[in-house]
């Protein structure tokens, strides 16, 4: 953000992204196909849609090879963040020295010059504060107009804290929804230091469609729910449809985290047609400032204390 031109294409970055880790993703998710992932991808620009948030392990590496050849003839209309740390083979490894090969394959899958944004994809707390160099590396690789900004996806208070306060970092994804409040403490710090804040899991892995129930079964990552885990986040989702008085959370949840303006820009997780016209017929909502409060007294006098894991 120090640059001015960096600035403005964070200014016209759109509320509503697209979290592509389920992109035609069949390692992790039933994604689409390869061909129907692009046309996915070339909808979505199409209805405004600008923001990309993909990582090299999302779909083994094809998630950004299907945005890579969706943006063709329009990549300085989009932004795109990637990841570093867990890579095309599935494996998870933040060694600095290998940072640079991985950025370069980023390039080479998204058939692109330049990223607009390389964060650190949930490091340990030693990387976090910078102590194996890799922030001085990313540094470095900005220099060399290779990224034009960098910064850490985490999930924790303490890790916000941290990470705002680190002097060089641009970039701050955390996850952020209506039963994981706590971050909203650091918002306004967020602000004040130019942090171009993401918002990542907003639905809460699906339990904020409104459409989960304990006896649901899956075959993905949402398998580590135990089924104490799916009945505490059951209850808790009903209490909320009261208070909203929708079956279909979705426009509420997403009402919700536009609600505080410190936010840049909110990425569910899209894998299909239907989820990207959802989304975007819902983005538009404008959450009742009564209904706000609610939900956050809610959370402050019940869902705090459940200490719910994502």
């Amino acid at each position: 953000m120090r640059d001015k031109s960096i600035k403005e294409s964070i200014e016209k970055i759109n509320i509503l992204g697209f979290g592509a880790w389920q992109l035609s993703n069949h390692h992790d998710f039933n994604g689409l196909d390869y061909a129907s992932g692009v046309k996915l991808v070339q909808e979505a620009i199409k209805k405004g849609i600008n923001f990309f948030d993909t990582a090299p392990n999302y779909g083994l590496g094809t998630s950004e090879k299907v945005i890579g050849d969706a943006v063709k003839g329009r990549r300085d209309d989009i932004f795109i963040n990637t990841k570093f740390g867990h890579h095309t083979d599935n494996t998870v490894d933040f060694d600095v020295s290998k940072m640079i090969h991985s950025i370069e394959g980023s390039l080479n899958r998204l058939q692109t010059t330049y990223l607009d944004s390389v964060i650190l994809h949930n490091p340990e707390m030693d990387i976090l504060k910078g102590n194996q160099g890799h922030y001085d590396e990313l540094e470095k690789m900005k220099s060399e107009g290779k990224i034009r900004l960098y910064g850490v996806s985490i999930d924790t208070l303490e890790e916000f804290d941290i990470a705002l306060n680190i002097p060089k970092i641009d970039v701050i994804e955390i996850m952020f929804n209506l039963i994981h409040q706590h971050p909203k403490v650091y918002f306004k710090k967020a602000r004040e230091k130019n942090i171009l804040l993401i918002i990542k899991i907003p639905f809460d892995s699906g339990w904020l469609t409104g459409k989960y129930h304990p006896d649901m079964v899956f075959n993905d990552i949402r398998s580590r729910w135990s089924k104490q885990d799916k009945i505490i986040r059951y209850n808790v989702i009903e209490k909320i449809k009261k208070i909203t008085s929708e079956k279909n959370m979705i426009k509420n949840a997403l009402a919700f985290i536009k609600s505080f303006k410190e936010i840049n820009v909110i990425v569910p997780g899209i894998k299909n047609i239907g989820q990207l016209y959802s989304n975007l017929e819902s983005i538009s909502y404008e959450l009742p400032i009564n209904e706000k409060h609610r939900l956050e007294n809610f959370y402050e006098s019940h869902i705090k204390q459940l200490n719910i894991p994502w």
